[in-house]
């Protein structure tokens, strides 16, 4: 910062790569860890998902950051422990092989 309190190009530059980011990550077609839950999803999940996924991604386990893959694969072992799902994501009251969202 500027010693007369105005942010410099180079103080906001990491904020604005990280928004970036977070964009880039919304974008994608949706796999379960990138991109954007179907519009159905109530805001709050939406919310939840995106700063649960940005958690995972960001900070990590034990202060190591996930790539996607290893996301999906935690999801994977997931349903494998005896949790079905079909590959879509099921509206609430709709028929389905898996749970709803």
């Amino acid at each position: 910062m500027s010693d007369d309190g105005e942010l410099s190009e180079q103080d906001i530059t990491p904020f604005i790569q990280y928004f970036e980011q977070q964009e880039a990550r919304n974008e994608q077609p949706y796999d379960g860890v990138l991109g954007r839950l179907p519009q159905w999803v109530p805001e709050w999940h939406q919310i939840q998902f995106r700063r649960t996924r940005n958690h995972l991604l960001d900070k990590g386990v034990h202060g190591k950051p996930l790539r996607p893959p290893i996301v999906q694969g935690y999801i994977k072992i997931y349903t494998e422990l005896g949790v079905s799902r079909d590959s879509t994501i099921a509206k609430p009251d709709e028929e389905t092989d898996g749970p709803e969202w």
